[in-house]
């Protein structure tokens, strides 16, 4: 009697092992999809405000004395955001045009015009790694181009933030981009960053942190847009 108690608790030990066993990978992974998500949403979170930085230094840099200040501001934030991942920004200033799509000209400043692309800054690609950003399309328009009809300068210009509201302004004319005066101008800034792919990724690797992040069904490539509106007029920039 005595041999078959202790047969049976020997195979509730094996029992329980093996289901230990069968587990341990279950929750390494739940553990990576966790600590993944908080360490991508701070990610989130630095990318935002790298960003409206550039966009608002960059717009308040009327007083430099040419695009090197710029492009400076570009590289260093890059280089900061290669950190954690690849990618690439793209910065912009924008004003208002003299023509329309259609080639009739903007009479006077009581009339929307088509918003252009009046400096370029493209293709500053973060120092680290290559993702899936490495051949993204640019959106920006080319230096001297104008926006498509129906591209949007600001974020969520078109339409409400959430989705579930009514239009902003319902008709492109109406829009904040298609309206800018003369002497108006906006820093825009475009990225696509592949979070994991620089020196600093965190956990075990690469692999195994999109294997936690692909568990909570999160995409590691984010495409973000900021834009900042100088305070100063066009004709006091020096570089622009």
């Amino acid at each position: 009697m005595r041999r078959e108690v202790l047969l049976s608790a020997h195979a509730r030990r094996g029992s329980a092992a093996v289901e230990f066993i069968i587990l341990v990978p279950f929750i390494l992974v739940l553990s990576a999809a966790v600590w993944d998500l908080r360490v991508f949403t701070a990610y989130r979170t630095d990318v935002a405000r790298e960003l409206f930085v550039i966009a608002e230094l960059i717009a308040n840099g009327t007083e430099w004395t040419s695009e090197t200040s710029v492009e400076n501001v570009i590289e260093a934030a890059a280089a900061r955001l290669g950190e954690t991942s690849a990618g690439v920004l793209h910065v912009a200033v924008v004003t208002r045009a003299t023509t329309r799509h259609d080639g009739s000209a903007c009479i006077n400043d009581n009339q929307w015009c088509a918003p252009m692309v009046t400096k370029a800054f493209y293709d500053y690609g973060f120092p680290s790694g290559t993702g899936d950003c490495r051949n993204v399309p640019r959106i920006l328009p080319d230096e001297g181009d104008l926006f498509a009809q129906d591209a949007t300068v600001l974020t969520y210009e078109d339409r409400d933030p959430d989705g579930a509201g009514p239009l902003i302004a319902p008709t492109v004319d109406e829009w904040v981009s298609r309206n800018i005066q003369p002497q108006e101008w906006w820093v825009v800034v475009d990225s696509c960053s592949h979070f994991g792919e620089g020196p600093r990724s965190r956990l075990i690797g690469r692999r195994f942190m999109q294997l936690g992040l692909a568990t909570l069904d999160v995409a590691p490539v984010m495409y973000r847009r900021s834009a900042w509106g100088s305070i100063d007029d066009l004709s006091d920039c020096v570089w622009c």
